[in-house]
């Protein structure tokens, strides 16, 4: 991919996009790491609110999908995050059309939503988690300004990583 193709976030309409999004979510590169297609399905039909979701297009293609929304308290117990869950939102992503992945499109798009994300007065911490064997993924979002947090026993998914990007306050 070239470095200066145009890496966008597109609305998202859950009636017209699902079969684009089955479709991505049935790939073996997707299914490794998340698992059951039709139960991440139901988690993208449950976006909270305060939340929202994208595809991630690459020029005119759309390659992939992203999506933020408020931790819940039980989320963060059990990523073993103590405290309140205020200011925390949660992403979630990936690149669903094979041609892209590896090429940088996640770490792009991870800055541009926290850009979007510090903009909101309410988000302090946002956390992602992935899979402590997914080496990809890692790399992208430490590239993105993620850093390792702790590491934790997700039912689902095995051993994980929390990996959280912290709002920096500049003194005026």
């Amino acid at each position: 991919m070239n470095e200066d193709t145009k890496i966008a976030l597109a609305p998202f309409d859950l009636e017209q996009d699902l079969p684009l999004l089955r479709g991505w979510l049935a790939q073996p590169h997707v299914q490794r790491w998340l698992g059951n297609p039709e139960a991440n399905i139901a988690d993208v039909q449950r976006v909270r609110k305060n939340g929202g979701h994208a595809l991630i297009s690459v020029g005119a293609r759309l390659v992939g999908y992203i999506c933020w929304q408020p931790y819940s308290r039980e989320e963060l117990e059990i990523v073993g995050e103590p405290g309140p869950a205020v200011g925390f939102m949660d992403i979630d992503l990936f690149i669903g059309d094979p041609l892209h992945v590896g090429c940088g499109v996640g770490p792009r798009v991870l800055q541009m939503l926290l850009t979007r994300l510090w903009k909101d007065p309410w988000v302090r911490v946002v956390g992602i988690c992935t899979s402590v064997e997914n080496s990809r993924a890692l790399r992208a979002f430490e590239k993105a300004g993620f850093s390792r947090q702790r590491q934790f026993d997700d039912p689902e998914h095995g051993l994980c990583w929390f990996m959280v990007a912290r709002k920096h306050h500049v003194a005026a």
